[in-house]
């Protein structure tokens, strides 16, 4: 496994894709191309993170883990008072977090890290307190939570191994983990100036990558609304499915197409699967989004070209044509054609059907969503925030977009439970 992926935007380097697409979302507003491997030379080993894996030593996959609360054991720290308190100058990793924000647990990517730095001292401070908010200007980062050591780790023994993942911060270094959760946002979209810096929502630098303010110069009368997804991918079908009732609201007030990555991790099923889906939606599309209702509910393809009503002849004429197009069956049958995992090995076989639109957006996970041919970064998956996005992209917004559909967010995979959790933008294929 290689030792970390690169951003191809600033070099900065990230133990695991998702930090990478974290900071290119956050640093540069754009959406990233396929994460790149960093190269061996003059990169350290990575350190072993994961109990019981020594040899490898697998640094992006407990990272991954750790910040979704996967781990081993709660790590012995000390929490500094509200009040404020001396921070230690030497042996210790200072950790910044904030009690607000649901999804930034670092317990188990801590106890890693003191399996790594068992003699460092561990000071965890809140960013709603009075010191918490001193080091978090102090350190001018944005992003929480902020794991940082003090500079005298560059002479431990370990060093080498999270070497490469450090930036400075203030008089600290800083671990690169993803963070993502900004303490003092700019809300967007309220006409106030949420974060005191006399700018308010568009002008503010912190929404100028944000949907609500690039979409400004971009309306239309009639938008164009493009999903990107792997056909069997749960987070694909999440968005899918809160998608579908915006869709019969709005009708054929909107253009929108269902588009596909250009790799499949869910292997044959959901090659064929899409290549069915990319024939119905050319030829038939006047069933397509009775088909889609269909296959939300259990993935039974077969299934729902019965009960949408379609014409399994011009279904097959349309799939050799679009076989002869994008070579589907030869980039399924040869692995030398896949896409290659960090030893070179084959791991996903290529879809390229909507491949002129995936590297067009820079979109290479699913899900994806491009609105009036333009990326959409953050998005939640609800019915009622996807509409509110799609009637933003309106010229003159029809009376549809007043109604109120569920903010409940629908649950990963097939079926239309709603999900146990909120609305959330997380969660990705690829």
């Amino acid at each position: 496994m290689e030792n970390g992926y690169k951003c191809d935007k600033c070099d900065k380097e990230f133990p695991t894709k998702s930090a990478l697409h974290n900071h290119v979302r956050k640093a540069h507003g754009t959406a990233e191309e396929k994460p790149k491997a960093a190269k061996k030379k003059g990169m350290p080993k990575p350190a072993m993170w994961a109990i019981g894996v020594v040899l490898l030593g697998v640094i992006a996959f407990v990272i991954f883990l750790a910040m979704r609360g996967v781990g081993p054991v709660t790590p012995t720290t000390t929490t500094i008072p509200s009040s404020g308190g001396d921070l230690p100058a030497t042996n210790a990793m200072i950790v910044l977090n904030d009690k607000r924000c649901t999804s930034c647990s670092v317990t188990n990517i801590l106890s890693q890290l003191q399996g790594i730095f068992p003699k460092l001292t561990v000071k965890q401070l809140d960013y709603n307190d009075a010191a918490g908010l001193k080091l978090y200007k102090d350190i001018n980062i944005t992003y929480l939570p902020a794991i940082m050591f003090t500079d005298d780790v560059k002479t431990n023994a370990n060093f080498s191994k999270i070497q490469n993942y450090l930036e400075p911060a203030g008089k600290y270094l800083n671990l690169r983990i993803g963070a993502a959760y900004d303490p003092n946002p700019e809300i967007c979209d309220n006409g106030k100036d949420d974060n005191g810096n006399g700018l308010v929502d568009c002008a503010d630098a912190k929404c100028t990558t944000q949907y609500t303010c690039t979409i400004l110069n971009n309306k239309r009368a009639k938008p164009l609304v493009e999903v990107f997804v792997m056909s069997h991918c749960p987070f694909g079908t999440q968005t899918e499915k809160g998608l579908l009732p915006v869709l019969k609201l709005l009708g054929n007030k909107i253009d929108w197409k269902v588009r596909f990555i250009d790799y499949s991790m869910h292997m044959e099923k959901e090659v064929m699967e899409e290549w069915a889906q990319y024939c119905i939606q050319k030829e038939q599309s006047d069933k397509y989004y009775d088909y889609l209702v269909c296959f939300m509910e259990a993935g039974d393809g077969a299934g729902c070209l019965t009960k949408a009503g379609i014409d399994t002849t011009r279904l097959g004429t349309c799939k050799t044509a679009a076989d002869t197009e994008f070579k589907i069956l030869e980039n399924w049958n040869n692995q030398s054609l896949w896409t290659k995992d960090n030893q070179g090995k084959p791991q996903f076989p290529r879809v390229f059907i909507d491949k002129a639109l995936d590297d067009k957006y820079g979109i290479h996970g699913s899900p994806g969503l491009a609105i009036n041919e333009a990326p959409v970064n953050v998005f939640n998956r609800d019915a009622a925030s996807l509409l509110k996005m799609i009637c933003q992209a309106f010229a003159v917004a029809p009376a549809e977009c007043s109604q109120q559909l569920s903010s409940a967010a629908p649950s990963p995979g097939f079926g239309y439970a709603a999900s146990p959790t909120t609305a959330s933008s997380s969660g990705a294929c690829g």
